[in-house]
């Protein structure tokens, strides 16, 4: 009977450990998530202007420079 009760209480010892450094384990993956994460989400702000612009915004403002010239005199 003695080897029966010295291998529950193994197990139980096992078990006990195993449920500590799962405990830790959840613990370090959850601090270890709040420690990644960014405090604030940066907001992309453009420092270059493109020089690149869409084409319907020079054809209207050709157009709008055609208008113009017309009535000048």
């Amino acid at each position: 009977m003695s080897e029966s009760k010295y291998y529950n209480q193994a197990q139980i010892q096992s078990q006990l450990c195993e449920e500590q450094y799962s405990d830790e384990y959840y613990q370090a993956q959850a601090y270890y998530q709040q420690q990644n994460q960014p405090k604030q989400q940066p907001t992309f702000i453009p420092t270059y202007q493109p020089t690149f612009q869409p084409a319907y915004q020079t054809i209207q403002g050709w157009q709008q420079q055609q208008y113009q010239q017309q009535f000048q005199f």
